[in-house]
C-alpha cells in the first residue's frame, strides 16, 4: 500500500511536469508563429512523451519492460481514459458548472490513467518478480 500510495504522488508529480511542458512548448510555438494547432499536437505530443518516460522509469520504476509495447499500451490507454473522462464530463455538464464538470472529468482521467498505468502499461512482469 505504501509503494501505491509513493507511486501516486509521482504519478501526480509527473502529470503537472508534463502540463507545464505542453504549455510551454505550446507558448514558444505560438511565439515562433506556428498555428493553435500545431503548437496544440506538440505541446500535446511533447507532453505525452514526458509523461511516459517519467513514469516508465521513475513513477513505476518499469526500466526493464520493451518499450514499444509499453508506448503502444501508454497511448492505447490514454485514448481509453480521454474516453471515460469525456464520458463523465458529457453526463455531469447538464447538472453541474461547466468547470466542476470539467474537473471532475480530469479526476476520472487521473484515476483512470493511474490504474491502467499501473496495471497494464507498466504492470511488473514474471520475469521482473524473479529478480
Amino acid at each position: 500500500m505504501r509503494t501505491t500510495y509513493r507511486q501516486m504522488l509521482k504519478y501526480a508529480a509527473t502529470g503537472v511536469a508534463n502540463t507545464l511542458l505542453t504549455l510551454a512548448v505550446y507558448a514558444l510555438l505560438r511565439q515562433c508563429a506556428c498555428s493553435m494547432d500545431v503548437a496544440n499536437a506538440a505541446g500535446y505530443a511533447a507532453g505525452m512523451v514526458c509523461s511516459f518516460v517519467l513514469n516508465k522509469w521513475w513513477t513505476f520504476r518499469n526500466g526493464h519492460g520493451h518499450v514499444l509495447r509499453q508506448s503502444l499500451l501508454f497511448v492505447t490507454g490514454c485514448g481509453l481514459c480521454w474516453l471515460l473522462q469525456w464520458g463523465a464530463f458529457r453526463l455531469m455538464v447538464g447538472h453541474l458548472p461547466e468547470g466542476i464538470a470539467l474537473l471532475a472529468g480530469m479526476a476520472v482521467y487521473t484515476a483512470a490513467g493511474f490504474a491502467y498505468n499501473k496495471l497494464v502499461t507498466f504492470a511488473p512482469t514474471r520475469h521482473s518478480l524473479s529478480r
